[in-house]
């Protein structure tokens, strides 16, 4: 496509000359322009309540579920074009979609404008289409960022209570909450719900396209695997065989790329679901000396951190740009509280802060002392453009203050960006240019003031 703006009444690229209209594939009634010529706001179809996919290259739209564009001169990947996060990104690598830090935020006295919404008794939150949805007090919630309209409140069957740290999965049309005895699916809407499995949650993920799922039915460990379709109370779901040895272990979670999803076994190896052929195989097998801790998703291959006597080791699986894979000591001890993997840097933080570059093989270029207090969470900021490269978002409770700074590592300085008192603090992630953190009784969101 030539990329031309388009209005809302061109049928025809007056540039190109490409069709660039097309009937709702929900109702086959509106006719939408393609979304490579306008922003994401007309996603949702209006009369069946669905929120649709859009190819990546081309812009066509589809039904949910649908993984590449059907035009043969195209073949681009079909997915939302809505960003969505609950806590950790679905690859494991961090709690991040598109947050450019505002330099206004790198001063003494940052600029910023502070917008809350209250849930008592919060478990969990999702964002999607420009939307916050909460798990609260036996009921699901979602508010509208885009406006002030009142939240929406969905009370939940029997009182349902969240069971393990996967809390919220984002399923094509539905969330999935993670109960103490179900998963269960509920609509974007917030008009119905539906079982989606009866059992004991031990780990939830979900990609735009495959739901993975392990739980405890009659004592023993069930591995579920659900694709994505147009109808989310339809779902395709099936029990997936898999060896003993490939149970997930005892606190584990699943991490996932576009075709697999990966966790670690029982046995300490990592294990892989083929998402298309739902076949369970070994993906690395147990080490010889340590143990994993930790695992995320590459494009190729996963990644793990393991304790080896003590110390932290990274390791990157063989792949094709890596044949023989990757093991790097970062000599940090093992009280590992998190860490994050971009583009550029693999960041661990301990006792120390670490950052180890990509493009040097890993080698440790900087370390700090992390700011004082308790962590509860991170998320990394991109920085484009700025002096000191990307920065690290901490969220610190010390005493009664809560605090979120921004680390930088080069300087070695840790600013403080926001602070307040007497909230229990639970979890922090920055979406489309907004940290949002959220607490025991509501959510606040943080974003730069405009002048």
């Amino acid at each position: 496509m030539c990329k031309k703006e388009l209005k809302q009444t061109d049928r025809f690229c007056s540039q190109c000359g490409l069709e660039v209209k097309m009937d709702c594939p929900a109702c086959g009634e509106d006719e939408r322009l393609w979304l490579a010529t306008i922003d994401h706001s007309t996603e949702r179809c209006a009369n069946h309540n669905i929120y649709l996919y859009a190819c990546e290259k081309c812009g066509r739209w589809y039904l949910p579920g649908v993984r590449q564009c059907e035009d043969p001169s195209c073949k681009g990947s079909v997915r939302s074009p809505s960003p969505s996060l609950s806590g950790r990104r679905w690859d494991g690598r961090g709690r991040t979609l598109s947050f450019d830090l505002p330099a206004s935020w790198l001063g003494s006295t940052p600029a910023l404008n502070e917008r809350e919404w209250k849930f008592p008794g919060l478990h969990a939150t999702l964002y999607a289409h420009d939307r916050i949805y909460a798990w609260h007090q036996g009921s699901l919630s979602y508010q509208n960022l885009l406006n002030d309209t009142p939240s929406k409140l969905y009370p939940l069957p029997g009182n349902v209570i969240p069971h393990g740290k996967d809390l919220l999965c984002l399923f094509g049309g539905a969330v999935i909450l993670a109960g103490s005895s179900e998963f269960l699916a509920v609509d974007l809407g917030l008009n119905n719900d539906l079982k989606l499995y009866e059992c004991e949650p031990l780990a939830q993920a979900a990609n735009f396209w495959w739901w993975v799922a392990w739980g405890e039915k009659d004592g023993k460990r069930v591995l579920l695997l659900a694709a994505v379709t147009g109808q989310w109370d339809i779902p395709d779901l099936q029990e997936v065989e898999a060896p003993e040895d490939a149970e997930i272990t005892p606190g584990g979670r699943i991490v996932m790329n576009d075709h697999s999803a990966y966790w670690i076994g029982k046995d300490n190896a990592i294990w892989r679901l083929s998402l298309e052929g739902g076949i369970v195989e070994q993906a690395a097998k147990p080490l010889a000396v340590g143990k994993r801790r930790d695992i995320w998703a590459d494009k190729e291959v996963p990644g793990s951190l393991c304790d080896n006597r003590g110390v932290l080791e990274f390791i990157l699986e063989p792949s094709q740009k890596q044949p023989y894979g990757k093991t790097v000591q970062t000599g940090i001890y093992v009280n590992c509280n998190d860490f994050f993997l971009d583009e550029e840097y693999l960041w661990i933080i301990g006792r120390k802060i670490g950052r180890y570059p990509q493009g040097d093989g890993f080698v440790p270029n900087a370390h700090m002392d992390p700011p004082v207090g308790i962590w509860v969470s991170g998320c990394i900021a991109e920085n484009r453009g700025k002096v000191g490269g990307k920065k690290l978002v901490t969220l610190i409770k010390d005493t009664n203050i809560t605090r979120i700074s921004v680390v930088d590592i080069s300087a070695g300085t840790a600013p403080i960006l926001w602070q307040t008192d007497n909230i229990e603090p639970k979890g922090l992630f920055a979406v489309n240019n907004c940290l949002y953190m959220y607490h025991q009784n509501g959510l606040i969101e943080l974003r730069e003031a405009r002048k």
